[in-house]
């Protein structure tokens, strides 16, 4: 389980619409500062990606590199990862390619 402070529970409104849009590979960041200690995540996945269980991998594999990275990237910011459309096929996607780039660019902020 993520850690309940690391959550961005409510907000996701005004960080879409006021944030700061870092476009990758294979997601979208949405960044907006936050003034804590700490940094917030939310993971947005549309249907566009594939069904439920396909979803949820994908939620769960940001999850785990965020829980695992959560010391590297930088405090202070809500960051909403939005996966790109254009992984439908989640089972051939290059795992460690889309870790690597997630990684580049939450450390770029």
């Amino acid at each position: 389980m993520f850690p309940k402070k690391n959550r961005i529970s409510t907000g996701f409104k005004a960080i879409l619409r006021s944030g700061t849009k870092i476009k990758t590979t294979y997601c979208l960041l949405i960044v907006k500062e936050n003034y804590c200690p700490y940094s917030r995540f939310g993971i947005i996945t549309t249907k566009k990606i594939g069904n439920a269980v396909i979803r949820n991998k994908v939620r769960r594999f940001i999850r785990s590199i965020l829980r695992e990275y959560i010391t590297s990237i930088p405090s202070g910011f809500d960051i909403v990862i939005i996966p790109s459309q254009f992984i439908p096929d989640w089972k051939r996607i290059d795992k460690n390619e889309f870790k690597t780039v997630l990684l580049d660019a939450l450390k770029s902020i």
